[in-house]
């Protein structure tokens, strides 16, 4: 999924993201602030980074994106021990941007929408672009590595070493 990733990074556009119920694993990639620009979400949200309990480990840049985002430990926290957390602790590590009841959620992001409609779209476009190319230029080395470990853990699994 590195092509469909980096694909998200390099998307002129911006993208809006409105998550209403559960997102896991590289589901949780896609909703999250890996891959839009905003994210948001409603009280009956829930993600889950389940990866140690599946012996797999982190994917699609999250190793990278998230202790960035919400910090070292809230991302070791959330991508090591797998465990739900909810929109509104999405919201506190950064990882969204606004959270919704569930009948506000639809027409939350509609207005966004047409608030930024009404921006100049070239500055929208080329801000996205500078504010993501810093993070952009790693991304996709971060990936390979990332590929790298989950066929070590995947290896680690059918063997008896230990790594």
């Amino acid at each position: 999924l590195k092509c469909l990733t980096l694909a998200f990074w390099d998307f002129t556009k911006i993208s809006i993201v409105a998550v209403n119920g559960l997102a896991v694993g590289g589901a949780a990639n896609i909703a999250l602030a890996n891959y839009h620009d905003f994210v948001l979400a409603s009280t009956e949200a829930r993600f889950m980074y389940p990866f140690s309990k599946i012996g797999l480990t982190p994917e699609l840049g999250s190793s990278y994106i998230l202790p960035r985002v919400a910090g070292m430990c809230k991302a070791k926290n959330v991508l090591l021990k797998g465990d739900w957390f909810s929109a509104t602790e999405a919201k506190e590590m950064g990882l969204v941007t606004k959270v919704f009841e569930p009948a506000m959620l639809v027409p939350g992001a509609l207005e966004l929408a047409h608030e930024l409609s009404k921006k100049n779209q070239a500055a929208l476009r080329l801000g996205k672009r500078v504010i993501n190319s810093h993070l952009r230029k790693e991304m996709g080395s971060v990936m390979d590595i990332e590929n790298k470990t989950i066929n070590d853990a995947i290896q680690a699994r059918f063997s008896s070493s230990k790594l």
